[in-house]
């Protein structure tokens, strides 16, 4: 039934009638709680031949220290580069500062026109696909991207594949802005989760205010209010990315352990084996054979 579908969703987007469907929504609530907006499977497979002729083009003008959704990336390379930066900055002595972001509600509040313009901008610099150096059409690309990113009224949907990829394209002006104008060294973005790390305070404040304008000037983007902190590392690490990290070692974040708790209690008895599994293999990043041991779960 499935193989019928696809030379018709093929003829749709061959003649440009392609029109994406409408989403599922549902809440998930993990750490906090998130809605979910899934499409439709014959508009994912589009997402996924999207992202696969678009995500080449736009990976190699990343910059090498954002680690959401790439390959060879993800929290626990992160982390190792954090803990590399603490080493590094200030031959990691008790006077490192980190400045530590986030935005407010960031994939609901991603511009559709400057999303637009970012990925016009990026499709008319490449015309070849890796590795079958396919000839890209950029302006039929692009009008397909623009359906996906119109299927809803604002934002990009979490729930879906492109939206990933967009999110880091998004970011990724900041990412430039910071390495490029504002050259700091010790910068880490994760999604929408950033810092940067000085042997300066005041220097961070200034260089937070200026992140703060470029954010809402160029991106139409809001850092939290309550989570654009800056701090000592010492004595009490950086919390990132579910984990404490410090300059010599990593260790559990507590509420990560309450919320992985409620998350095994309440899950029938054939599923534990995999989450156990699961567990052991985050745990196994951090200094944490007491919090495993401890867990009743695991007996």
């Amino acid at each position: 039934m499935l193989e019928k579908e696809l030379p018709i969703l093929r003829d749709a987007l061959r003649n440009g009638t392609y029109v994406h469907g409408t989403y599922r929504t549902f809440i998930v609530s993990d750490s906090k709680k998130r809605i979910i907006q899934a499409a439709p499977f014959r508009d994912r497979v589009v997402h996924h031949a999207v992202c696969n002729v678009i995500e080449p083009l736009f990976e190699r003008t990343f910059i090498h220290d954002s680690y959401a959704c790439r390959k060879d990336k993800g929290t626990h390379a992160a982390v190792k580069r954090l803990r590399s930066f603490m080493q590094s900055c200030g031959g990691g002595g008790s006077r490192v500062f980190c400045l530590k972001c986030d935005i407010s509600k960031y994939f609901d509040s991603i511009d559709h026109g400057i999303l637009l313009g970012l990925l016009k901008k990026g499709l008319r610099k490449e015309t070849k696909v890796e590795p079958s150096q396919t000839k890209v059409q950029p302006w039929s690309l692009l009008n397909l991207c623009e359906q996906i990113i119109r299927s809803v009224p604002s934002g990009v949907p979490i729930g879906n594949l492109t939206s990933q990829l967009f999110a880091n394209i998004y970011l990724n002006e900041l990412d430039q802005y910071v390495k490029r104008v504002l050259k700091e060294r010790y910068y880490i973005r994760y999604m929408d989760d950033f810092l940067i790390l000085s042997t300066d305070a005041e220097h961070l404040y200034k260089q937070r205010e200026c992140i703060r304008a470029f954010l809402r000037d160029r991106l139409k983007l809001v850092l939290h209010p309550k989570k654009s902190s800056i701090f000592p590392i010492m004595p009490n690490g950086i919390d990132f990315l579910g984990y404490r990290v410090f300059t010599h070692h990593v260790e559990l974040r507590r509420s990560t352990v309450q919320r992985w708790k409620r998350k095994f209690k309440n899950l029938p008895a054939d599923l534990r084996s995999d989450a156990i599994r699961d567990w052991k293999g985050y745990t196994k990043h951090a200094k944490s054979w007491k919090t495993v041991q401890g867990l009743r779960i695991l007996k």
